[in-house]
């Protein structure tokens, strides 16, 4: 009998290394972090939650954030507002 889906929880403090080991481990496909960036870009997002014991993680971010990635940006020039 499954366990069910893991629980969507909250991202705090506690979890940035965890969040940070688990980014790094897939540069193919994520950007490489410091934890110094990993905390700031968490301080900007609009919604950020972790999966279980963090098997995977969510960081969304909002018109206003202070984030500078190309793809970002080009959302920031097309819309108003998103998310």
């Amino acid at each position: 009998m499954s366990a069910g889906p893991a629980p969507i929880a909250h991202v705090s403090a506690a979890d940035e290394a965890a969040i940070l080991a688990l980014n790094n481990e897939h540069p193919a496909e994520l950007l490489w972090l410091e934890a110094e960036r990993l905390s700031f870009l968490l301080g900007e997002s609009f919604y950020a939650r972790r999966i279980g014991d963090l098997e995977a993680f969510i960081m969304t971010f909002d018109q206003d954030a202070g984030y500078d990635s190309p793809n970002f940006l080009w959302f920031r020039e097309r819309y108003e507002r998103f998310v």
